[in-house]
């Protein structure tokens, strides 16, 4: 069940994805990493849509995370990402190259292998206050960044700052989302009004959000991929594994399986890199 719903997941953040990179592109830049950017989209009935399967998808994850380790979750996310090419292609009615569609497989059955042959504690630990606090002051530093810093119009800094600043965000809530489902397993959802994680939560959504459609504005889906795609997912596991005791065994060795997480990265950030080759063999 923990697949069904983190793949489900996976290609509701696909489609919000497209529905609303359609939509943020005919708003005017000035609104770029700005409220009013929201304010702007919320009037267009497709971008809302967009957030419809962006809802969709976070209590999909929201239910993955309670019921499945972080280490797991994740790489089905990042995995699920590259379904966003091949339903990209689907709305401008092109087709996927042979190459892409073979390194799609190829990721497929890396994926399977590791969820396959590994098993998880999946940890209800939700680590104290002083973490909640790090975590919002680096995200909420992020974001400032992103916002003021004087080479932000630099492409250098729209084509890879940006998408890494987006990833990371993206990844730190991915891990603060699991720490919410522990608590709410632990105490129930009452709990989320004592303690941290409930709020960090909706400050880390609501910069995810806006850095989310800025970057969607600024860059192609062939831009944002490749370092989402690389970074998410590292992030998420990375925070798990450090700070909510969740930890892999496997029955193929831990380095085997360290191999096959490096080479399922690779293989996902190579689909991502390609994407911009989706039309290698015309259109449909």
């Amino acid at each position: 069940m923990v697949y069904i719903l983190a793949i489900a997941s996976a290609i509701s953040f696909s489609l919000a994805a497209i529905f609303q990179k359609r939509q943020v592109r005919g708003v005017s830049t000035d609104a770029n990493l700005k409220v009013a950017l929201l304010w702007q989209l919320i009037k267009n009935p497709y971008w809302i849509l967009g957030v419809i399967f962006d809802i969709f998808a976070f209590v999909g994850q929201f239910l993955a995370l309670k019921a499945g380790s972080i280490l797991v979750v994740s790489p089905i996310l990042a995995f699920g990402l590259s379904i966003t090419i091949f339903v990209d292609a689907i709305f401008e009615r092109k087709r996927p190259s042979r190459s892409i569609v073979l390194l799609t497989l190829m990721a497929g059955a890396l994926l399977t292998v590791f969820l396959s042959t590994t098993t998880t504690n999946s940890s209800k630990f939700v680590p104290g206050i002083g973490l909640g606090i790090i975590i919002s002051l680096t995200v909420t530093v992020i974001f400032v960044t992103a916002k003021f810093a004087p080479f932000r119009s630099s492409k250098w800094w729209i084509d890879f700052v940006l998408p890494v600043f987006t990833g990371v965000t993206h990844g730190i809530a991915i891990f603060v989302t699991k720490a919410t489902t522990s608590l709410v397993t632990s105490l129930g959802f009452g709990a989320l009004l004592t303690h941290w994680p409930g709020y960090v939560l909706i400050l880390i959504g609501a910069i995810d959000l806006i850095m989310t459609q800025s970057v969607l504005q600024l860059v192609e889906l062939s831009g944002v991929l490749p370092v989402v795609n690389l970074l998410e997912p590292t992030v998420a596991m990375a925070l798990g594994v450090l700070f909510l005791r969740d930890h892999i065994t496997s029955t193929i060795g831990t380095a085997a399986i360290v191999i096959t997480l490096c080479a399922l990265g690779g293989v996902t950030f190579a689909i991502s890199v390609m994407s911009s080759r989706l039309v290698a063999e015309g259109e449909t």
